[in-house]
């Protein structure tokens, strides 16, 4: 229970602190992006698409992870549940001469929650460079469009600019509304 509370008060922290995080970079991505459009609208409206392509795309590339981060919630529970069990009924175990096998009961489940939690980790910076190249594609063919749309240099120029200041707002963004949506349950 005091582990389930725990886990619970953290996740709800985390989901505040999360959407704060999402709010104050979403703004500049609004922001930027109305630029983007004033300046040009063939190439804001291209900009708007792959964006949110990109978005969607990488939300769907990130359901294996939320069902691991299940797992290795579920893992953390487990090894709570086998400690406190441990510690209450230290007195009978060692009675019955069972200190060993609680021993290795509790090693071997946290063994394999250490296995999901690692493999976790692998898929989380794996998913993080798709989203580079999903901003590289973005920024490729709003410029392509522009150039055969006649866009003068100096417009060029200024989207790219803006773009290349919306990058990090837009990324910063993205994982925080990934953290959100993986904090549900």
């Amino acid at each position: 229970l005091l582990n389930t509370l725990e886990n619970e008060s953290w996740n709800l922290a985390e989901g505040v602190h999360a959407a704060f995080r999402f709010l104050a970079n979403a703004a500049p991505v609004v922001a930027l992006g109305a630029m983007v459009m004033l300046t040009d609208w063939r190439m804001g409206l291209t900009v708007a698409v792959c964006g949110l392509t990109g978005l969607a795309a990488l939300m769907l590339a990130r359901q294996p992870l939320k069902r691991i981060a299940r797992q290795a919630q579920q893992g953390n529970e487990r090894l709570a549940e086998l400690a406190y069990v441990a510690l209450v009924g230290m007195r009978t175990i060692r009675i019955h001469g069972r200190e060993a096998a609680a021993s290795e009961r509790y090693n071997d489940h946290s063994l394999r929650t250490q296995a999901v939690w690692s493999r976790m980790a692998k898929l989380s910076a794996l998913l993080g460079a798709p989203a580079e190249l999903v901003f590289l594609v973005m920024l490729g063919l709003a410029l392509a469009i522009g150039s055969l749309a006649g866009v003068g240099t100096a417009t060029l120029v200024l989207v790219l600019a803006l773009l290349y200041r919306l990058q990090p707002y837009l990324v910063r963004a993205q994982q925080d509304l990934t953290r959100l949506f993986s904090l549900e349950n």
